[in-house]
């Protein structure tokens, strides 16, 4: 039963189902080595090695499962993040086993074994995980069984997403069994196909009667007094309680928790660009637009030749625009318009902008004119994947206006991003495009730059 879900038999039988599967995988490890024979077998084996440390190779999965967090409470049985991380254990297992057969020297094992176990077992691990989650939601959850109820108390915005989520989501274990407001001319009303059953104060009673030992707190004007004493009621009654902040309905990244001598810090989400991470994507940025240079470099010339001989004015157009941790710096671009083209103050440039001169609506077409930030990047100022950057006067009228608009500023601007190759370019909407920066900020990684740089390249036309 799923309402366990929290507890310590639901967690048993992940644990028996990663162990089934763990077994499976190394069995058929071995089948695959010494039976099937992929490769040829030169030297002799001893079938009772494997056996010795088959029992102990399962125990070491399940605590490196255990290390990389796949038996949290509340968390999903089986989704992408889970499949990443049941292959981070089984990588964990590896070299734990690895390293105490080296400091026992207790046999000498196969290196194709070696290699083969990690990829099979987390085939197998993310298999039973897959099919088990499935069983779940289709034979159990949709229909409702073993879900704990719990109330939600409040009827706002925020009450609406939350209930939106539980309801879409039921592996996560919750039914709601109704909300409860301290609006009386509420009750009875129905959000989201859910009823109102009654007023805050009389929540004990509500409880009781619907069986519920659960609470989703979303009013946040409730003072803090009123507040204490409904957590304190709570506790009384064995009813757990949940708080969700009011800023969930504006901010769609998840919450980070930290502490400090045991007093947890909430705040929002922080990008993984940091530490060694920011290392790593400095030193692709250095690398990839070196090289860039290199090879565009007769391309940049012919392009500096052509505006040189299409108008009057510089090559090479500087402006400024606000990068990380909002410090200005000097962008390059090749020069696409004519030299009086903001005359009468900036302007956002537009599709078929006619400010544009015969070979700059050609090179702003193919995305030529941005061969220049290259040294952009080489220098520092800019990254090859990031939000793009803007110019100091709209981001004085963006950041007033538009919730969080200046947390695009917490990494290096880029020549192209996450909001560029999904078609968010030039005069588009700011709130779509900051939503495709936010996502890249707080889910960052160097596969995902490479990704974007990809698409970037099919993106040309």
């Amino acid at each position: 039963m799923l309402r366990r879900h929290t507890g310590k038999s639901f967690t048993a039988l992940l644990i028996a189902l990663d162990s089934l599967a763990a077994a499976l995988g190394l069995l058929f490890t071995y089948w695959f080595r010494f039976i099937i024979k992929f490769l040829p077998v030169t030297k002799g084996y001893d079938a009772s090695q494997y056996l010795r440390i088959f029992p102990v190779a399962v125990l070491v999965w399940i605590i490196s499962l255990n290390f990389v967090h796949v038996y949290v409470p509340r968390k999903r049985i089986f989704s992408f993040d889970v499949a990443w991380r049941l292959v981070k254990g089984s990588f964990l297992a590896t070299v734990i086993m690895i390293g105490v057969n080296f400091l026992l020297r207790e046999a000498e094992y196969s290196r194709p074994v070696v290699v083969v176990a990690p990829f099979a077992v987390s085939f197998f691990l993310c298999v039973f995980r897959y099919v088990f989650y499935e069983f779940m939601i289709h034979y159990s959850l949709k229909k409702g069984k073993g879900l704990s109820p719990v109330f939600i108390v409040g009827t706002g915005q925020t009450a609406l997403i939350l209930a939106r989520r539980i309801l879409n989501h039921p592996e996560y274990g919750y039914s709601i069994a109704g909300y409860l407001t301290e609006n009386p001319d509420e009750v009875g009303q129905k959000l989201e196909g859910v009823e109102v059953v009654g007023i805050v104060k009389n929540l004990k009673n509500h409880a009781q009667k619907m069986k519920v030992r659960e609470i989703m707190l979303v009013r946040p004007d409730l003072k803090t007094d009123h507040l204490f004493d409904l957590m304190i009621d709570c506790e009384r009654e064995l009813i757990t309680v949940h708080i969700v902040p009011d800023f969930l309905e504006i901010i769609t990244s998840e919450i980070s928790v930290n502490e400090v001598g045991g007093v947890p810090l909430f705040g929002l989400k922080e990008t993984p660009l940091h530490g060694f991470n920011l290392i790593v994507k400095r030193l692709f940025d250095i690398l990839v637009s070196l090289a860039a240079l290199i090879l565009f470099s007769p391309v940049m010339a012919i392009v500096a030749l052509l505006i040189w001989l299409d108008s009057k004015g510089p090559i090479i157009y500087r402006q400024e625009r606000m990068g990380v941790n909002g410090h200005t710096f000097t962008f390059f671009k090749f020069r696409s318009m004519a030299v009086d083209a903001e005359k009468n103050g900036p302007v956002w440039a537009r599709q078929n902008d006619p400010r544009c001169t015969r070979i700059g609506a050609r090179l702003r077409s193919w995305n030529l004119d941005e061969l220049p930030q290259f040294w952009n990047v080489l220098k520092g100022d800019m990254s090859l994947v990031g939000p793009r950057p803007e110019r100091p006067v709209f981001v004085e009228k963006f950041k007033n206006g538009i919730p969080r608009y200046m947390a695009r500023h917490r990494v290096k601007s880029g020549i192209t991003g996450w909001a560029q190759v999904n078609g968010l370019r030039g005069d588009c909407s700011i709130t779509e495009r900051l939503k495709y920066d936010l996502y890249y900020i707080e889910n960052w990684s160097l596969l995902f730059d490479v990704k974007i740089l990809i698409l970037t390249l099919f993106a040309f036309h």
